[in-house]
C-alpha cells in the first residue's frame, strides 16, 4: 500500500501538472507528500566564485519558495493535512530525486515531463527519464 509519496516540482507548467496529479493520488490514497525541488546551484561554489552576487542567492531562494508555495497551496485546496516541502541541492536532479525519495522511504514518486523527443532529448537530457531508469518504486510522470 502505498503511504508515502514525493512529488518533484521546478515551477514548469508540466510541474504544476504534477502537483496536481499527486495531490489527487495524496488525497485518494491517504498518503503523506513530500513537494521536492532541487536546486542545482551549489552555494558554497557560488560563494567562491568571482561572479558571486548574493542577489543571485536571493533570487534563487525566491524562485524555491514560490514553487513550494504554490504546491502548498494546491494541498491546501484539497484539504491534504500530511504535506511537507523539501529542498536538496544537487548538480544531477535525477539522482537527487530517487535518492531522497529512497532515503525517505517513499512509494510512489511524481513528477512531470515535457515529452522532449530527437535531437533535444539528446542535447537537454530527460530527467523523468533518468529517475524511472534508476527509481525504486513506481514513478508517475504527469504530461
Amino acid at each position: 500500500m502505498i503511504r508515502n509519496v514525493v512529488c518533484a516540482v521546478d515551477g514548469s507548467v508540466m510541474s504544476i501538472r504534477a502537483i496536481d496529479v499527486a495531490v489527487q493520488l495524496a488525497v485518494q490514497l491517504g498518503a503523506a507528500l513530500t513537494f521536492l525541488h532541487v536546486e542545482r546551484a551549489n552555494r558554497a561554489g557560488m560563494a567562491r566564485s568571482p561572479f558571486w552576487d548574493s542577489r543571485l542567492v536571493e533570487a534563487a531562494d525566491a524562485q524555491t519558495h514560490r514553487v513550494l508555495g504554490t504546491a502548498l497551496e494546491s494541498a491546501k485546496r484539497q484539504a491534504l493535512s500530511a504535506v511537507t516541502c523539501a529542498t536538496v541541492q544537487a548538480e544531477d536532479i535525477g539522482e537527487a530525486i530517487v535518492g531522497f525519495a529512497e532515503d525517505r522511504g517513499a512509494q510512489l514518486i511524481v513528477l512531470g515531463s515535457v515529452g522532449l523527443t530527437g535531437i533535444a532529448r539528446v542535447l537537454v537530457g530527460s530527467v523523468a527519464q533518468d529517475v524511472v531508469a534508476k527509481a525504486h518504486c513506481p514513478v508517475v510522470v504527469a504530461r
